[in-house]
């Protein structure tokens, strides 16, 4: 059913007027190099501005002018590359705590389909916000940040997407998303908020709303710096100042573009639209006179380091009265306090679970899947025997179940992928740490993982008259559960690594040809040359073959039909037959538990360090 048909209004709340700690940021002779490979590459250079509290700044600027660079520059969310110049925040150097009073939009709205308009906005409150902030000051905050953005009436419409796997979940229009990617961060009250190109890819009425939104927020005292690509006249007219880069100079900072390129001989011819005629000529300069562009960056730099300087002058004063309101003010919310991380684990295992199970391509299609084939399997092979030709099928069977549960995490790369793109976008704005996000996702991935287990295990065993004995059944499913989350880890290792599906999956594969080459199946054991011996001891599918051959064949006795050959007289000899005989079963599972171990610790630091967003 359509969202806006069950969406719950919400009676239009009262204006929280929390007091915004007032923000004057000051940027002086801000420069930013790479590191070539025989020189530097200047991405930006010479750039400097005021921003004083409530003002609402566009940057402005073609593509692959250094608009992006210099917002990441200004929120310290630079991670590479070489920047000079100062940035002060209400006359003190620029500190990382600055991070935790800054709101950052990022120019993707990247969110799980799944999840309704509410759902995303209690997640960032209940980890931006102190853990001594009220539900209800929590729900008043997040029903005052849904009117201002215009999406009160979405309030329980899911977010909407691609889920992995190509489906589509209809959802929110591509403006409401990007007024919730805004809303994620004003649920902190930000006395700062920054924003990447926040009209890009928006049709002309949804950017203007979205620019409007944020010039309200402007008047409520929120300080806002955005960039933007070709703004229309409408959007313009809304900043309190626009900043022009070109080529990573700054060509003008203040309130009057039009004014300034008059002074220097460029006229806007009447009934001209305002808006081209900027862009027009801040292209013209670039391309066509290289001599001018030059002698106007260059000025503009001479003209804005002199009074830059003077604001730095006045900093004592100014510092006084930022103090002074600071103190006297008191805000709707406490935003100041990290939550702890047990708590940071229920957040982020809550979303994560309403995500897996509403996701019809993960949980529920995988259990279908695994009983499906599990009644394959039982069609094939059911009410086994002890024949000595059955005693082949038995093993078979087994070889068939291990290797059936080490490819199925296949099935969640892009569940794997996409949750790595909502991770970085989190992590870049310091709302969970990595150990949190880690240990939730793969709890819940775990849980999937021992359901798909047990399902596909339990449905074989019986109709294929396995071993009739519950402790061999609930060993079976032990060492089955084991290898399958071993399996699952590696996939996510693989996946932080490589970065791409393609390239996921043909490593994956690798390793799982591999894998099953030296289970001891195909090629037993002492079958191997003398140079791969070593192999199975690295293979956790070999300790489960070996800890489940042992498992089901110790202690039972055989016969033999006088019109077959006679392979084994005993189960001892099928252990014997298949080299299960130097580890005992309980050795088998202690040692794939160290794998699971050794491997989560392996999955967390791929993902802290591999998954990093290089900006």
């Amino acid at each position: 059913m359509d969202c806006e048909m069950d969406a719950i209004k919400i009676k239009e709340v009262d204006t929280i007027d929390y007091v915004v700690s007032p923000f004057q940021m000051v940027f002086k002779d801000v420069g930013y190099t790479i590191n070539k490979t025989k020189k530097k590459k200047v991405i930006l250079e010479h750039i400097s501005g005021c921003i004083e509290p409530g003002e609402f700044i566009g940057v402005i600027g073609p593509s692959g002018s250094g608009k992006t660079t210099l917002l990441d520059i200004l929120t310290s969310r630079k991670t590479q590359g070489n920047i000079t110049g100062e940035i002060f925040i209400n006359g003190k150097p620029i500190t990382k705590e600055f991070r935790k009073k800054c709101g950052y939009v990022t120019q993707e709205d990247i969110f799980l389909p799944t999840i309704t308009v509410k759902e995303a906005l209690e997640f960032y409150a209940n980890l931006k916000l102190s853990e001594s902030v009220s539900e209800q000051d929590k729900n008043n905050m997040i029903k005052n940040v849904l009117n201002t953005i215009g999406l009160a009436d979405k309030i329980d419409c899911k977010i909407g997407g691609i889920l992995p796997g190509g489906n589509v979940l209809r959802g929110l229009s591509g403006g409401e998303k990007k007024r919730l990617n805004i809303g994620c961060s004003l649920c902190t009250a930000p006395s700062f908020l920054v924003l990447d190109e926040p009209t890009s890819g928006l049709d002309a009425t949804s950017a203007l709303a979205v620019v409007e939104t944020l010039q309200k927020l402007s008047i409520k005292g929120v300080t806002i710096i955005c960039s933007i690509h070709q703004p229309r006249v409408e959007i313009i007219s809304q900043f309190s100042k626009s900043c022009l880069i070109v080529k990573g100079r700054q060509l003008y900072f203040g309130q009057d573009m039009i004014g300034f390129f008059e002074t220097k001989g460029f006229f806007c011819s009447l009934g001209a639209n305002s808006n081209d005629f900027i862009m027009d000529t801040m292209v013209h300069i670039e391309k066509q006179n290289k001599t001018m562009f030059q002698e106007l960056t260059q000025s503009w730099y001479e003209y804005s380091i002199t009074d830059i300087n003077e604001k730095i002058d006045n900093f004592s004063k100014m510092d006084e009265i930022y103090i002074a309101s600071e103190i006297t003010g008191k805000s709707f919310i406490d935003n100041s306090g990290d939550t702890s991380m047990l708590n940071q684990i229920k957040v982020i295992f809550k979303r994560t679970a309403f995500h897996a199970i509403r996701n019809p391509g993960n949980l529920v299609l995988r259990s279908i899947v695994a009983v499906i084939v599990g009644l394959l399997f039982g069609a094939c092979f059911a009410r086994l025997g002890w024949s000595q030709k059955e005693i082949f099928q038995r093993v078979a069977i087994m070889y068939s179940i291990i290797t059936s549960l080490q490819i199925t995490p296949f099935k969640c790369i892009s569940l794997f992928l996409e949750s790595r793109y909502l991770y970085n976008k989190e992590r870049a704005a310091k709302v969970h740490s990595t150990f949190s996000y880690f240990f939730s996702f793969i709890l819940v991935e775990i849980i999937m993982s021992l359901i798909v287990s047990i399902i596909f295990v339990t449905v074989i065993y019986w109709l294929c008259n396995l071993k009739n004995s519950a402790e061999a059944f609930f060993f079976a499913v032990l060492i089955n559960c084991l290898v399958h989350v071993w399996s699952m880890l590696l996939i996510v290792i693989i996946a932080n690594i490589s970065g791409t599906s393609d390239n996921t999956f043909s490593i994956g594969s690798a390793f799982t040809i591999i894998l099953q080459l030296f289970l001891g199946y195909l090629v037993p054991v002492k079958s191997l040359p003398n140079s791969f011996e070593w192999v199975h001891y690295i293979n956790p599918l070999f300790y489960t073959f070996n800890a489940w051959i042992v498992s089901e064949f110790e202690g039972k006795e055989l016969s033999c039909d006088p019109n077959e050959i006679c392979y084994f007289k005993s189960g001892q000899d099928v252990i014997n037959f298949y080299n299960a005989t130097e580890f005992s079963k309980n050795q088998c599972v202690f040692i794939l538990f160290a794998f699971v171990l050794v491997f989560y610790g392996l999955a967390y630091l791929c993902l802290r360090y591999f998954s990093k967003e290089r900006r």
